[in-house]
């Protein structure tokens, strides 16, 4: 006989089962027939006399066999959402005297510390599990073993901050490394910023030390080429990756595990409880000391598992979005979405972004799937994150995505403007410029034929000058040197010809500019389009070739100072209206006024004579009093 009886709200419980006499074991509380289904089996819906607590263990008779009262939907309700939110302190809380350690799940029955191999149970109170162990604990391993129903399992803590994936550790953070340069690298406006992104081990591959550390040996040449931050991908701790042998398995960073332990992938010693903390931490101070930003690339739309996220072992049934019949939405393409809306996992993603902010001094955050978190979650986190640093930059992925919610509710570009200091990536900047690659088209930079108030369209930030991200590749499908070849440009002059104008289009372009690392100087990744888990032989960073393109490198200095030195590119919409563009004329070339500067722009080599001076090479020519001054 199938008995199985779930807790579907707090005063709800469904029961399957073919038995005829169904009571609690407690006398006290009754249950009343609601509802009789018959679907393969017989599911009864009865009503309690009273309340039910989720962190208690309750147990049903069925004609006299006993059986335990299970987790069902009732952590998909408003009521559970609202009932059980918690804003107190959450994970450890060291002293040399004493750890404090607490864990929220209000559906946990027994919640065990397991701390260097010693056990302390934890007592429930105020929506949340709390022990205070007495003693110096200082770096010891600790993980918890957690009961719901009636198997206890292992599982991390989600708020550790240190750890291998196996356990976290408890960590001093007061005593790791103390920064010298000053806090934050800050620009006026987004359209200031010159963002360059980079995964860490591609830009410093190879290293037989840290890759955190590593990666200072770069700000020579960033600091050269003028950029104001690094957009590093993911660090924290993700799935796919052996953290001890770092070169048996790659991948970008989009697995996430755990949000606010760092991963040792990236550290000399994974292990080690503050290590890869001192190794990101100097690492961020080193680009402060010359004055260059550090945004941290974020991944809150979705884990690489759901029955592998410890939020989600410890609160089933919450963490994820879910459909009427309680199926997870798959809106990412990963198997699950989070649930960015419900409070507590609203609370894991601002406490989140504001450690890193806070603790390693990021200067800005990069949201992957930006369109499916929720509006109001991300208005909450820009109140809070500009309470640390007013300039923080916040930008992301807002394609239009569906998911378990209404789609007026995410942070799609549909609904950029509830989020006005917000930046989005525009896809179609890219594909106007370089070419659709889905339907490998040609774009404006291969003598595609064009229509002047397109390109026009994209040089004033496509209709959201203030929050347009324009780019012309980054670390998903093919890079431009690659997408070049498969369009059948093989001659390595054109492909800088090609490379050039597309770097000046990106540069005078209204928005803030994006460049992918190596993308100047012909970066290829052999022809793969996702490498997302390709070998480093296939995403390394080829840093010879800088010698053999130091023209347009050169050339790419040259727009970064122009750039910056000429306010006409970083205005905002308004002063779009108030300067305007002054379209003179529409042949085979493009010919403009825009403030002071005239614009000359050609996507061919047929020869234009202008105020005497010879155009024959696609590019962008700028003027000023009929002198070039680019």
């Amino acid at each position: 006989m199938v008995n199985n009886c779930y807790l579907e709200d707090y005063n709800i419980i469904k029961v399957i089962t073919n038995g005829n006499d169904v009571k609690m074991e407690n006398e006290n509380i009754k249950l009343k027939l609601l509802k009789e289904e018959h679907f393969d089996e017989r599911h009864l819906t009865f009503e309690t006399s009273e309340e039910l607590k989720t962190n208690e263990d309750y147990y049903l008779l069925i004609d006299g066999k006993r059986v335990h009262l299970s987790l069902g939907k009732i952590t998909r309700t408003p009521a559970f959402d609202v009932k059980n939110y918690y804003d107190g302190p959450l994970g450890f809380e060291y002293f040399p005297s004493h750890t404090v350690f607490r864990l929220w799940s209000p559906v946990l029955k027994e919640v065990t510390l397991c701390l260097n191999d010693k056990k302390y149970p934890l007592e429930y109170k105020n929506n949340h599990w709390e022990v205070d162990v007495k003693g110096n604990h200082k770096n010891k391993p600790y993980y918890y073993v957690v009961r719901i129903n009636e198997e206890p399992f292992i599982t991390l803590d989600p708020y550790g901050v240190s750890g291998n994936q196996k356990v976290n550790y408890v960590v001093d953070l007061a005593s790791t490394y103390s920064f010298k340069a000053r806090s934050y690298v800050n620009v006026s406006t987004i359209n200031d910023a010159i963002i360059y992104e980079a995964h860490l081990k591609d830009l410093s591959y190879p290293t037989t030390g840290s890759y955190y550390l590593a990666t200072k040996d770069k700000i020579p040449y960033l600091k050269d080429l003028g950029i104001t931050h690094l957009q590093i991908m993911p660090i924290n701790s993700f799935f796919g990756v052996d953290e001890e042998q770092k070169d048996e398995l790659y991948n970008w960073g989009y697995n996430p595990l755990e949000y606010m332990n760092p991963t040792g992938w990236y550290a000399k010693k994974p292990n080690h409880p503050t290590s890869k903390i001192n190794e990101i931490k100097k690492m961020v101070d080193a680009f402060h000391m010359e004055n260059i930003g550090i945004n941290l690339d974020v991944v809150f739309n979705h884990v690489y598992k759901d029955t592998l996220f410890s939020y989600g072992m410890i609160v089933p049934g919450y963490v994820f979005r879910c459909d009427d019949r309680g199926f997870m939405s798959d809106g990412s393409g990963c198997g699950n979405d989070l649930a960015t809306e419900h409070l507590m996992i609203r609370r894991l993603i601002i406490d989140t972004c504001k450690y890193y902010a806070s603790f390693y001094q990021f200067d800005g955050f990069r949201f992957d799937l930006m369109g499916l978190i929720d509006i109001e979650t991300l208005q909450e986190l820009e109140k809070a994150l500009k309470a640390i640093n007013p300039n923080i930059l916040l930008y992301g992925e807002g394609w239009v995505m569906n998911s378990a919610i209404d789609i007026k509710l995410l942070a799609n570009l549909n609904n950029k403007d509830n989020l006005p200091s917000f930046g989005f990536f525009n896809d179609s900047f890219r594909n106007t410029i370089v070419g659709n690659q889905f339907t490998k088209e040609k774009g404006f930079i291969m003598e595609r034929p064009f229509d002047s108030l397109t390109i026009l369209k994209c040089l004033c930030g496509s209709d959201m000058p203030s929050q347009s991200i324009n780019y012309l590749e980054c670390h998903d499908n093919y890079t431009l040197n690659d997408y070049l070849e498969v369009m059948g440009v093989k001659d390595v002059n054109k492909k800088k010809d090609y490379l050039k104008f597309g770097l000046a289009l990106l540069m005078l372009s209204i928005g803030t500019p994006f460049i992918h690392a190596g993308m100047e100087f012909g970066r290829t990744k052999n022809g793969e389009n996702n490498s997302y888990k390709s070998s480093i032989d296939i995403n390394k960073i080829d840093w010879s070739k800088v010698s053999e393109y130091k023209d347009v490198i050169s050339y790419l200095k040259k727009l970064i100072d122009f750039r910056k030195t000429h306010r006409s590119v970083r205005i905002n919409h308004q002063e779009i209206i108030k300067n305007g563009f002054k379209l003179l004329k529409e042949e085979h070339y493009i010919h403009y006024f825009f403030s002071e500067e005239e614009y000359i722009i050609t996507n061919n080599y047929q020869e234009i004579n202008i105020h005497d001076i010879v155009i024959n090479k696609p590019g962008v020519y700028v003027f000023q009093d009929k002198k070039r001054i680019l």
